[in-house]
């Protein structure tokens, strides 16, 4: 399982963490109606540039409705690679 946590420096505002696992629909969850993470699958519960960008357009759009600028730390896991158009 790979997790992706994000927030503020104060902690006042934290990200909907995301949670990468092997399934798109664990069994665990079959008669769960909602769940407080965003659920991503692949075959090795890796981080992939795919999804990457996905994620950081989802961020983009949360924060650019409100005029913010926001910086990103990241490592340099060969997934996080550069986004463009945001």
């Amino acid at each position: 399982v790979t997790d992706l946590l994000g927030a503020n420096t104060d902690g006042s505002e934290k990200l909907k963490p995301l949670v990468i696992g092997k399934s798109p629909k664990p069994r665990c969850f079959k008669n769960v109606k909602s769940l407080s993470v965003s659920l991503e699958a692949n075959s090795k519960s890796w981080m992939t540039s795919n999804v990457w960008e996905k994620t950081l357009k989802e961020f983009e759009k949360k924060f650019h409705a409100t005029s913010r600028k926001v910086a990103f730390v990241v490592d340099n896991c060969t997934a996080h690679t550069e986004v463009r158009n945001l």
